[in-house]
């Protein structure tokens, strides 16, 4: 990936002692300087820091620097970032249009680069402050998802070398979308063709490729197509165990939507198996707290809805050395008495990575989570 190449570039050509972000600003005053300091800062989450010296790195920046391309690209793109980092979301949004426009124009309208840039600023946009609070604001996110998929198949024709890549960074992005923004059908479809560039050009066990089998497996299970959706669950968490020596993340949730995919087949007792399997995880970290690796959301109650109810329920509850959901205590509540019950079928059928301590799974009590119902307006 170019934007990767050329930060490593940078960095090669920086000769000076490295610079702390907390350094008086009086005393940055080379390029490389700047340019380390921008690094540290992010690196130590000093985000107002790293804007400071990432506006720096760009006026101290020499014209023979900002000359080139991909140079001009990156320090501009870590303004971007810095911005985003300390919540100056307007800026950063600004900061990312304004380089995707010079982007268009240098590198092209479906290089890696400029689909970079809209997948920031659509990101952006899609969370935090931005994030849809209404209808309306739903559909325009819906749009900004479409428009970027409804432009992968010209990306693949015109920039076929960058295409695994152009696909993975807007099927990721649109994946975290609470709602399709395309038919099933038409995501499947897209989803299929990342995965066909995948293995044409990374290596078999590539986490892009992989996760976007993940995604796929995801709707296929949504699709109710369960037997494709198994099969590709199956694979990732046999390809991912057998290349770690712990267990990732993604092998957890393809063990517990294999839980789930068989319960719904029928098949107890492969479900049954994948329980165990979860049981017998071997931590990413010795010391490591529960990590959610499957959710459900309740229904909302349709008696409530006709009534116009809306509501939450607030719940205690442990964590038990399998992941399983144990001892829930609702702690208050508010609105119809159904939304209880609707919370209780839901939260036990979440799973997650148990608690670990000294290597050991143990019991992670008293964890709380709360369960709003609300209706669309």
């Amino acid at each position: 990936m170019r934007i990767l190449t050329v930060i490593v570039a940078l960095v090669a050509l920086l000769s000076v002692n490295y610079v702390n972000a907390d350094t008086d600003s009086t005393a940055v005053e080379s390029f490389s300087d700047a340019y380390r300091a921008y690094q540290s800062a992010m690196e130590q989450q000093q985000a107002e820091d790293a804007v400071h010296y990432a506006k720096q790195a760009l006026a101290l920046a020499s014209k023979e620097t900002l000359s080139d391309a991909d140079n001009y690209y990156a320090l501009h793109y870590n303004l971007g970032n810095a911005l985003r980092a300390a919540d100056n979301l307007t800026a950063a949004i600004d900061q990312f249009e304004t380089l995707q426009n010079w982007s268009e124009a240098q590198f092209g309208e479906y290089a890696l680069e400029t689909f970079a840039l809209r997948t920031e600023v659509v990101a952006i946009k899609n969370t935090g402050k931005y994030a849809h609070s209404s209808a309306s604001k739903l559909r325009d996110q819906l749009r900004s998802y479409k428009s970027l998929l409804n432009d992968l198949d010209d990306a693949k024709e015109e920039n076929p070398a960058e295409a695994a890549a152009i696909y993975y960074s807007v099927l990721s992005l649109v994946s975290k979308s609470s709602k399709s923004p395309v038919r099933l059908s038409k995501l499947t479809k897209l989803l299929e063709e990342g995965i066909e560039l995948a293995e044409a050009q990374w290596p078999d066990n590539d986490y892009r490729g992989l996760h976007l089998q993940v995604l796929l497996a995801k709707v296929h299970y949504a699709s109710d197509d369960l037997d494709d959706a198994v099969a590709l669950f199956s694979n990732v968490a046999e390809r991912v165990d057998s290349a770690l020596s712990y267990t990732h993340p993604w092998v957890l949730n393809a063990h517990a939507s294999l839980v789930k995919a068989y319960s719904r087949m029928g098949e107890d007792e492969l479900a049954t198996q994948h329980c165990q399997l979860i049981g017998k995880m071997v931590p990413w970290d010795n010391e490591q707290d529960p990590t959610p690796i499957y959710r459900v959301n309740p229904d909302f109650p349709v008696a409530a809805a006709r009534m116009g109810s809306e509501g939450y329920v607030r719940f205690e509850f442990d964590i038990d050395e399998q992941g399983f959901v144990v001892n829930p205590q609702v702690l208050a509540n508010s609105g119809s008495s159904q939304f209880i019950e609707e919370s209780l079928k839901a939260i036990e059928q979440w799973r997650y990575a148990p608690k670990f301590e000294n290597g050991e799974p143990v019991l992670a009590q008293h964890n709380v989570v709360q369960l709003d119902f609300k209706l669309m307006p």
